[in-house]
């Protein structure tokens, strides 16, 4: 069964410079939601909050690792690249 948990995320308009809400329903297992609850009340911090900082930390660490792959795939290009011109690659 899954616990649903609603967050609202800040975000800022563009063209007004406006901070709004954007409301996410988002599903939890109940093993998930239990440790939320227990961190929030260990804390202090709001369940939402702690999703909120779960997120940036998850889209942190996902951003570094797909520019570490980005430049790893562009590396390997380069090589094979340089190897087929020097007439020494397939």
């Amino acid at each position: 069964m899954m616990v649903s948990c609603g967050v609202g995320i800040l975000d800022v308009d563009p063209l007004s410079q406006e901070i709004t809400t954007m409301p996410h329903l988002l599903r939890f297992s109940r093993e998930i939601e239990s440790r939320l609850e227990r961190a929030s009340k260990h804390t202090g911090i709001t369940k939402a909050e702690l999703i909120e900082r779960l997120v940036q930390d998850g889209l942190t660490d996902l951003e570094a690792q797909l520019l570490l792959e980005d430049a790893a795939s562009r590396t390997e290009r380069s090589i094979d690249q340089l190897l087929r011109e020097s007439g020494l690659g397939a």
